[in-house]
């Protein structure tokens, strides 16, 4: 066994630290230069499929599964130029045929942007956390990404009346733009729905303290806690912490610290719960 294990060590050089850290980088060298050409095929995979799907596309330019299957592999390249390419074709079908579905396809590609554009801004703030111009240049995009969402989701909602989802997603951008009043009907229609009776609910709340109405906000989520029978996730941390800050508004401090303390023993560390239960003991 020893023998052995000399004679491997002997082979892979690695007797002497030097040896080992040549071998190493040998190894590491070996292995860019596999990754590399793994990704040279990789694009010249998806460069032949981007061809024979759009041979096959032109070929049949009115078979609606040949547009699908050019669309997705000109998606699956998550290149800009390629992704307007495909909202150009989806447009131009859209107008031909008078389908919705072709509109919402290109809306979905123009989200997926809009969602990698905010993840590389708030990747370098966080890089540079001390920058207050990249701050402020986030903070803008976000604001105009909820704005633009808002737009396509108002838009899908007006074609398929009876999804719920896009109702949600409005509901949702309407709260983070601070637009309480419009957000507050939606939340009170979209959780009829019982898929969406929880988060619409804990979401009304929300609305309704934001909105400064703290009595319906603490009225809402206490309904929301009674329905749920689940304790302990982060759903009910999350409406148990929002009704403590409905009643804190409503300066019913006692039970506010109640709220704060279930929180706190379900997940000490959420939010500023310890500070809030602090602060409000010491104020009694």
């Amino acid at each position: 066994m020893i023998d052995a294990t000399q004679q491997t060590m002997d082979e892979g050089n690695y007797e002497s630290s030097g040896s080992f850290r040549k071998s190493m980088r040998n190894v590491e060298a070996q292995e860019a230069l596999l990754e590399k050409d793994k990704d040279i095929r990789s694009v010249d995979a998806m460069a032949r499929q981007i061809a024979e799907a759009k041979r096959e596309h032109e070929a049949e330019p009115n078979e609606p599964g040949k547009l699908i299957k050019y669309i997705d592999v000109l998606r699956k390249t998550e290149d800009p130029d390629r992704e307007n390419e495909a909202i150009e074709m989806l447009d131009a079908a859209f107008k031909r045929t008078g389908q919705f579905r072709w509109r919402k396809s290109a809306g979905e590609i123009k989200l997926a942007q809009l969602k990698r554009m905010e993840r590389s801004l708030l990747n370098a703030v966080r890089a540079d956390p001390a920058d207050a111009e990249l701050k402020k240049q986030y903070a803008q995009f976000a604001q105009e990404r909820n704005e633009e969402e808002l737009k396509e989701y108002t838009l899908w909602a007006e074609n398929y009346p009876t999804e719920t989802q896009y109702r949600y997603e409005m509901a949702e951008r309407l709260f983070r733009l601070k637009r309480y009043d419009e957000a507050i009907p939606l939340f009170q229609v979209v959780r009829q729905d019982p898929k969406y009776r929880v988060d619409a609910g804990t979401a009304l709340g929300r609305a309704f303290l934001e909105a400064g109405f703290a009595d319906e906000a603490v009225d809402t989520l206490h309904g929301v806690i009674e329905q749920y029978q689940i304790k302990g996730d982060a759903k009910s941390i999350d409406m148990t912490y929002w009704y403590g800050r409905s009643l804190e508004a409503k300066r019913d401090f006692p039970t506010a610290i109640k709220a704060y303390s279930q929180v706190a023993q379900m997940n000490f560390n959420y939010r500023d719960v310890q500070a809030r239960i602090k602060a409000l003991r010491a104020a009694q």
